[in-house]
């Protein structure tokens, strides 16, 4: 689905592991299962708070189904959550590994995946709450900033 479709606000359900929660915006998620990876956000400022069944809020590895509707996210499709269900634990599918030149385009976009190189610089940002690292990471294809 391209930005432009998903910004038509199509019904989505889809049911997959949770690969991360973020922080920004609070308790939204990266969702993955064995064909793809989306990003889902838990709130929205035209939707009321994602109804939860069977769970207080998200962790890692549970397994979940999301009902909502699409939206164009920042960069990529999202899914704009209005109820998800806890359907017990689950395990993430197994990530690849890839190079900083195959990370250049967006196939692996809300992926878990397996980069391998030399770290060469890593700075604190002490802007966000909680605080993150950045990191650049060298291989014999390139950088990753």
């Amino acid at each position: 689905m391209t930005r432009d479709e998903a910004a038509e606000g199509v019904p989505v359900r889809v049911e997959g592991v949770i690969s991360m929660v973020t922080p920004f915006p609070h308790g939204s998620f990266f969702l993955q299962d064995d064909s793809a990876g989306i990003f889902v956000l838990l709130r929205h400022p035209d939707r009321p708070r994602a109804v939860f069944h069977g769970l207080s809020k998200p962790r890692h590895k549970m397994r979940v189904e999301v009902e909502g509707i699409s939206g164009p996210g920042g960069y990529a499709p999202v899914i704009v959550a209005e109820r998800t269900r806890f359907l017990g634990t689950g395990e993430l599918p197994q990530a690849d590994t890839v190079t900083i030149t195959d990370l250049k385009n967006d196939s692996f976009e809300s992926l878990c995946v397996n980069v391998e190189g030399v770290v060469q610089r890593v700075q604190v940002e002490t802007s966000h709450n909680p605080k993150s690292l950045s990191l650049d990471i060298a291989d014999h294809d390139g950088l990753l900033r």
